[in-house]
């Protein structure tokens, strides 16, 4: 059935498997400069709600008189805004916003897509929406009650989704072959580094079995005993 006014703590979209949570405001007016600045005139609070859901780019929020009080009477929030900006009126008013558990869960497309075009592209909508998911996504949802700074009963609901694949899974190794990959990279240095060692001092020995092999050249020979006899001639008789 049809949610004809502002009632309770929320006001929930529930169409085609989207299921929309909304923070009621009830008799409160959004002050916040951020509407679409093109109301409309819808016949119900729900219908309102709905148009909320429905646009693009994202709805935040709402402001709704009852219907027949003027020309328009739903006006939507076209850009985040505090809770505090609501304000109590005089007049007839309700007001609704988007809680930080949908909003919190938005990815960048649905910012331009809207609630219900995000939705329809696959995209999974908000965390406390069990039903508001793509089909290749599960989630459980729990509730709780809180109070507002007001001491309002709120009644909110956080999801826990199945684990989608890590990143590092699909793009590239994950921590533990990284660590195996440094692992033996680091001993194959070590490994090179005896093997070069052991490469030198070969080298080394047989250039030392070279030098015994073969002696200095005959010519050097020569001029080492032409030296030793100069040498000798010079020394007094």
């Amino acid at each position: 059935m049809a949610q004809t006014a502002c009632q309770g703590a929320t006001s929930t979209y529930n169409q085609s498997g989207l299921v929309v949570p909304f923070k009621n405001l009830c008799g409160k007016d959004i002050q916040a400069r951020v509407d679409y600045l093109s109301p409309t005139d819808e016949l119900s609070w729900s219908a309102c709600l709905a148009r909320c859901v429905e646009s693009a780019p994202l709805c935040y929020g709402f402001d709704y008189t009852p219907h027949g009080l003027s020309t328009s009477n739903c006006w939507l929030m076209g850009a985040a805004f505090l809770e505090s900006s609501a304000l109590a009126q005089t007049y007839t008013v309700d007001a609704a916003m988007l809680g930080d558990d949908v909003l919190d869960g938005l990815s960048g497309d649905c910012l331009r897509l809207g609630l219900l075009g995000c939705y329809q592209k696959g995209v999974r909508i908000g965390l406390g929406t069990s039903t508001s998911t793509p089909t290749s996504a599960t989630s459980a949802t729990t509730t709780g009650l809180s109070r507002d700074s007001t001491g309002t009963s709120i009644s909110t609901a956080s999801a826990s989704a199945s684990p989608s694949p890590s990143p590092e899974g699909s793009s590239g190794p994950s921590t533990g072959t990284k660590a195996g990959i440094g692992a033996g990279v680091g001993g194959a240095v070590i490994l090179a580094c005896i093997v070069l060692g052991f490469v030198i001092s070969k080298c080394r020995k047989s250039k030392a079995a070279v030098r015994e092999k073969h002696p200095a050249p005959y010519s050097d020979l020569i001029v080492d005993q032409d030296a030793r006899r100069r040498e000798l001639a010079e020394l007094p008789a």
